[in-house]
Order: structure tokens, then C-alpha cells, then sequence
């Protein structure tokens, strides 16, 4: 294949982008990680021309071709421009034996293994279809909760008692919306039609504002529950990634909370440990119960 692209943007460890593994198109393109659920690289359009190199387990290996400025890629590897390049997996071969691109990759391989040993979680907040914004939880504090099961009830007891709570709100808007519609067709006096539509009305924003303070208040609690049961918390990198580590062989629910910029959005793992393994969250997977269902 004649390959227009003059620059490849080498990212974790040696993995290429154009050696990237996509998973699936999200609300705002394709997300790209750097191995079957591993970490996020990036996000392109969905309408992107990329060529699969390799298919399995509901993951593509693909190639994407582009241009990006040479200023913001300094120090990044550079491929002669016009050059053919080989259709298959050994398009991202590894660094030549000797190389300082090998010595860099084996000095981070080495630095990663010595870095907490032992049982690890690790993951990416990616954002779910749908999510608004449609961008990574960077910058969050990320919970690990142990006791999943007395968790799940607590929360599930909170949904109960918030959706009744929301509910009641909803339907007394709905009456008085009812009231404001009919207010000028109620009576022929005018006067008194325009204060029944006034008093419509004002009952009308107090529901909606009673459902406000309703919704903020049960998030709170949600948040606070979470907190509760957390057993360790880890923040979450500026492209959503977060790890924990030195843990006990287990069931685990990981949760992560945003209100950040008038949203309210969040995320939740499960994850099963075995002494010394290493547990890659799978980014598009089912996630487990969200921890704001029934509050919004």
C-alpha cells in the first residue's frame, strides 16, 4: 500500500498509532486503544479512512493514515514520505535491537514491572453512548469498593426511596401544567382566568425546582454512599486512565462521579482479582449497575 503518511506517532510502550486497536464508535467518533481493553489513545471521526490489519475477540487492529504538523510531533519517529508499506501486522514491528527506541521501551518495561507488584485493577473512563460530554473522566477521584453486595442494597434502597421522591415532583408538575393549559378555557372572566393561569404557573416552577433539589440531593447521597463503602480511591489521568494496586484476591466495584460543567455523568466496573494478576477493565464492555440509575 502507497502510504501518504509521513509521520507515525509511536504512544505506550512502543505500540504504534497506526498499530492501535479500535473499539467501538462512541457518541462522538471512534475510540482507539492500545491493545484489546487497554488504554485510550484517541478518538478520530467515525467517517475516518482506516484499513483493518487484524481481527479478534470483538476487537480490530487498524491503520489509519493522516497528516499532523511536524512541530507538534517532535522527537516522534519519522517514516520516509511516499514509501510502500507492508499490508500486515508486521507494520508495527518493534524497535530494532540496539536501537535507543529499544532502549527506551525496554527502560519503561522495566520501570513498569518494578512498579507495583502484585494485584492490580486498571481502566479508562471512556464515555458511554450517549454521554454528555461525549469525553474521557479525566481528573476524577476513582473509588474501589470491596463490599459490592451490601453496597448494591444500600444504593438500590436509595434509588427506591429518590425515584419516589422525584416521582411526586414529576407528577405534580404534571397536574399544574394540566391547570396552565386549561386556565383561559375555565371561565369566561378574564380576570379570573389570568389568576388561575398565574397560580398554574407558579405551581408549575415550584415542582420543577422541587425536582431539582430532589435530583442534587440524591446524587449527593449517592456520592456519599460510594464513599462509604470506598476501600481506596485513585485519580484518573488527564485521558481517563486510573490503576490500583497491592490488592487482595476479591469481588470489586469501581465508581467514578462527574459534575463538572452543569453534567452529571458516571461510571462503574466490576472486577474479579486473583493473587498477582493483573485486571485490564474492558472500556466497552456492560458496565455494572450505574451508581446515579433511578436519581436524574
Amino acid at each position: 500500500m502507497r502510504r501518504n503518511m509521513g509521520i507515525v506517532m509511536a504512544a505506550f510502550g512502543g505500540v504504534t498509532a497506526m498499530a492501535a486497536l479500535a473499539g467501538a464508535a462512541g457518541a462522538g467518533g471512534l475510540q482507539m486503544f492500545d491493545a484489546p481493553r487497554g488504554a485510550w489513545l484517541a478518538e478520530v471521526r467515525a467517517d475516518a479512512p482506516i484499513v483493518v490489519v487484524e481481527e479478534r475477540d470483538g476487537w480490530k487492529r487498524v491503520r489509519i493514515e493522516g497528516w499532523v504538523p511536524a512541530a507538534a510531533v517532535g522527537g516522534v519517529a519519522a517514516t520516509a514520505q511516499g514509501t510502500d508499506a507492508p499490508e500486515g501486522p508486521e507494520a508495527a514491528a518493534p524497535p530494532a535491537a540496539g536501537s535507543a527506541a529499544a532502549a527506551a521501551v525496554a527502560t519503561a518495561a522495566s520501570g513498569a514491572a518494578a512498579a507495583a507488584p502484585g494485584t492490580r485493577i486498571q481502566g479508562v473512563l471512556m464515555p458511554a453512548r450517549g454521554m454528555v460530554p461525549a469525553t474521557v473522566g479525566a481528573n476524577l477521584v476513582v473509588l474501589l469498593i470491596a463490599d459490592v453486595q451490601k453496597y448494591d442494597g444500600e444504593r438500590q434502597a436509595l434509588a427506591t426511596s429518590c425515584e419516589s421522591r422525584i416521582g411526586a415532583q414529576d407528577q405534580a408538575a404534571q397536574v399544574a401544567q394540566a391547570l396552565v393549559n386549561a386556565a383561559f378555557n375555565s371561565t369566561n372572566n378574564f380576570t379570573e382566568a389570568s389568576h388561575r393561569y398565574d397560580s398554574a404557573k407558579a405551581d408549575l416552577n415550584a415542582a420543577k425546582k422541587g425536582r431539582a433539589a430532589a435530583v442534587k440531593d440524591c446524587l449527593g447521597q449517592a456520592d456519599a454512599l460510594a464513599e462509604r463503602f470506598a476501600v481506596s480511591r485513585a485519580p484518573s489521568d488527564s485521558s481517563g486512565r486510573f490503576e490500583f494496586s497491592g490488592l487482595g484476591p476479591g469481588a470489586y466495584r469501581i465508581v467514578a462521579g462527574d459534575h463538572r460543567d452543569g453534567v452529571d455523568r458516571a461510571w462503574a466496573f466490576d472486577a474479579t482479582t486473583t493473587p498477582g494478576a493483573t485486571v485490564v477493565l474492558d472500556p466497552i464492555a456492560a458496565a455494572a449497575p450505574d451508581p446515579y440509575r433511578g436519581l436524574n
